[in-house]
């Protein structure tokens, strides 16, 4: 009923200016609010405020996001440092490690070779494991290899022992196993014994005393 009203309004619109109206009467507001041309000025409006509100909301939404991408990332990064697993443990002296080798049978005569091995395989830190191409892993102070000597999770290995406990602070496991290859292949089974040991000024542990 109302456009109905709104259409015959309309159509007395286009009145001569002298004839019109004062545009405060009823007739012109019923025109000013149903004109065509103000429907289509008042929807412009309105779609561009529903635009800007949909633009707003879509940057919006892309800044969270963005927030929680980062918030994930960093969540992630904090995470992984510290599920990691330290590659660092008790870095033994040359007399700590002279100490050791007496407590566990080993000849003051050759306790250089065993330090020198040390030295150059794992830099005396007791907890070293590096991983290998041929997805074995060598363990420990004196670096010893789970492909053959030990084994990963379970006891095993010519030596019958798991390669964790080659990788502890305490070096006890690791200086008995490495004296069961050096008396069934010799110092020559560690590479770098022959490169850097072998026929070289071995390390000076004169000074070292019994209690290291």
């Amino acid at each position: 009923r109302v456009v109905i009203i709104a259409s015959v309004q309309r159509s007395r619109c286009p009145l001569p200016v002298s004839s019109q109206p004062s545009r405060n009467s009823p007739l012109c507001s019923a025109i000013v609010c149903f004109h065509p041309l103000k429907l289509r000025q008042r929807g412009n409006r309105i779609l561009h405020a529903g635009n800007q509100y949909s633009y707003l909301r879509m940057t919006s939404d892309r800044v969270q996001c963005r927030v929680v991408a980062v918030s994930l990332t960093v969540l992630l990064l904090m995470l992984l440092l510290c599920s990691a697993t330290p590659s660092y443990g008790k870095i033994y002296t040359k007399c700590e490690l002279a100490k050791q080798l007496t407590a566990n049978g080993i000849s003051r005569t050759y306790q250089g070779h065993w330090i020198c091995l040390a030295m150059h395989e794992s830099g005396l830190n007791s907890t070293k494991v590096v991983a290998l191409q041929n997805l074995s892993s060598n363990y420990g102070i004196f670096q010893i290899n789970s492909k053959e000597w030990c084994r990963e999770g379970r006891k095993s290995g010519k030596c019958n022992m798991k390669c964790e406990d080659l990788a502890t602070d305490s070096i006890t496991n690791a200086i008995q196993c490495s004296k069961i290859i050096q008396q069934q292949k010799g110092f020559n089974e560690w590479v770098l014994w022959q490169k850097k040991c072998k026929g070289k000024d071995l390390p000076d542990i004169s000074n070292c005393n019994a209690s290291g």
